[in-house]
């Protein structure tokens, strides 16, 4: 993988000294992506900005990339639970998502419109507006129905999964999850799965179920640290530690350090949630 920032760099550089802003607004929309998906949000939302600035000189020609390094900032902003900054980036481009492009792939693995409504979802629930958010949610879930690609139906599937984790998640979830994430066959999508684990995990955790919980979040620290993947690590470690916890395990050290790592990382959901849970601790004791 720093194999892939290398490159991703030194296509970027190549592009800027041949004076071709058109492979350059293509290279800054995956740099973007890669690199917030890889912890490392500062830089993907450094190239987001950089793509921004690109679209707007392109005038009506750099439409569609000014659409997508707003869509590549909020998911580097819901990295770390910034909704307001999230929202601030998507509203205005809802039209084109959820209209002419609904169906637009534009060269990306996932349907546009599947990943803008979900991040949607994302940062209307973050912010407890769970009406809104369910909506976003339902539309993302239509739209991976209707291009019926597996990569879709995952994204949506997990959109949907964090929506309901902060409603109030219940069992049918849980199952859903569980058969999402049964198949590990090297398909197209199963990229996904670490994501959909992390989701199931602490769905598991939200319905008490923290046996199965601490399984699946076992597994899945697996999983995103073999595909590095440092954001959901983080955010498996704080949840596996408060299931084992909860189990009676001398889980608090474990659970005080991936609470600093959240800090350091500036992972504002996995820092609430390890807060919350050394509070609930410390009250029982």
């Amino acid at each position: 993988l720093q194999g892939v920032t290398e490159k991703l760099a030194q296509a970027r550089a190549d592009a800027v000294t041949l004076g071709d802003r058109e492979r350059l607004c293509r290279i800054l929309v995956h740099q973007s992506y890669f690199l917030s998906t890889r912890g490392t949000l500062e830089e993907g939302l450094e190239s987001a900005g950089a793509l921004k600035q690109l679209a707007r000189e392109l005038g009506n020609g750099g439409e569609r990339y000014a659409c997508e390094a707003a869509l590549a900032a909020a998911q580097a902003h819901l990295m770390r639970a910034d909704a307001r900054a999230a929202l601030e980036e998507l509203t205005p481009h809802h039209a084109e998502f959820t209209g002419p492009w609904r169906y637009e792939r534009f060269g990306q693995l996932g349907t546009r419109s599947v990943w803008y409504l979900g991040h949607l979802a994302q940062a209307r629930a973050t912010l407890g507006d769970f009406a809104q958010a369910r909506t976003a949610a339902a539309d993302a879930m239509a739209v991976g129905s209707e291009v019926a690609r597996m990569t879709d139906i995952l994204a949506a599937n997990y959109f949907n999964a964090l929506v309901e984790i902060l409603c109030g998640p219940d069992m049918a979830l849980v199952e859903r999850l569980r058969e999402l994430t049964a198949d590990t066959s090297p398909v197209t999508g199963r990229s996904l799965r670490p994501w959909l684990l992390a989701a199931l995990g602490h769905a598991e955790f939200a319905v008490g179920d923290h046996v199965a919980a601490e399984a699946t979040l076992t597994e899945t620290l697996e999983e995103t640290e073999r595909l590095i993947l440092p954001q959901f690590a983080c955010y498996s470690r704080v949840l596996l530690a408060a299931a084992r916890l909860r189990l009676g395990a001398p889980a608090a050290d474990a659970l005080e350090r991936a609470l600093a790592e959240a800090t350091a990382r500036g992972d504002r959901w996995s820092e609430i949630i390890a807060l919350r849970e050394l509070g609930i601790h410390l009250g029982e004791k």
